[in-house]
């Protein structure tokens, strides 16, 4: 799958329309960005290289109810389990970031939906607590 058909996917997709914050009409060739406070990912599919997707973990740390570290650390360690993510420990304050085209791979597509299920799950149950 190249990124243009991810990029389609995603846009299709209920779960990365909001979880991404970014509405199908909006998705950008050049960058997708996060336009909304529920975001936990931003992607940057051209850069000549296949893409990224950056993992905005910095700004998840003052957002409820990601300021608590070990949720942002689940949220780690999900994204970790695709097949080539090593995202580390110690950017849990920063933006790390990971190839899109570690999306190419089925399993690892159906690990980030997981994910971001989870990941918009959280958020909307985050003022039910």
């Amino acid at each position: 799958m190249d990124v243009r058909s991810l990029q389609r996917q995603t846009a299709a997709s209920p779960i990365g329309r909001q979880t991404l914050g970014v509405p199908a009409e909006k998705l950008a060739e050049d960058r997708v960005a996060c336009v909304t406070s529920n975001s936990s990912l931003t992607l940057y599919p051209g850069s000549g290289r296949g893409g990224v997707a950056e993992v905005v973990f910095a700004h998840m740390a003052n957002r409820e109810p990601f300021v608590d570290r070990a949720r942002r650390m689940e949220l780690l360690n999900r994204l970790n389990e695709m097949e080539c993510v090593s995202l580390p420990e110690g950017k849990l304050e920063l933006r790390p970031s990971f190839r899109l085209s570690v999306l190419e791979d089925d399993t690892n597509r159906e690990r980030l939906y997981a994910t971001l299920s989870w990941f918009r799950d959280c958020w909307e149950a985050r003022n039910l607590v």
